[in-house]
């Protein structure tokens, strides 16, 4: 098993270039709005994209041909340990701030 990776996708950003789908359909398929779909993917309220939580190295390098392939840059594999403290940053400035 590999390391906890997110999938990352900013559906409001997608294109409908369709090419998430073709090379990662196990992950992704297009709707009737010709955009893509991220499967089991739940909305983040915080960030408004959708997320996934994959494991297996087979799963990951999936993952990462659909980031390769996306015209618009709208799909991101994190790696979660990052994830989660690129978040905790974030969220620590954000409280600077105020």
């Amino acid at each position: 098993m590999g390391k906890k990776h997110k999938i990352e996708y900013d559906r409001e950003g997608c294109i409908g270039a369709a090419a998430c789908a073709a090379v990662a359909p196990k992950f992704f398929e297009m709707d009737v709005e010709n955009k893509a779909v991220l499967l089991d993917g739940k909305l983040n309220p915080e960030t408004k994209k959708f997320e996934r939580i994959i494991e297996s190295d087979e799963d990951i390098v999936l993952a990462k041909e659909s980031e390769d392939v996306c015209p618009v840059n709208v799909i991101k594999i994190k790696l979660m340990e990052l994830a989660k403290k690129k978040e905790e940053e974030q969220k620590a400035n954000g409280n600077q701030q105020e």
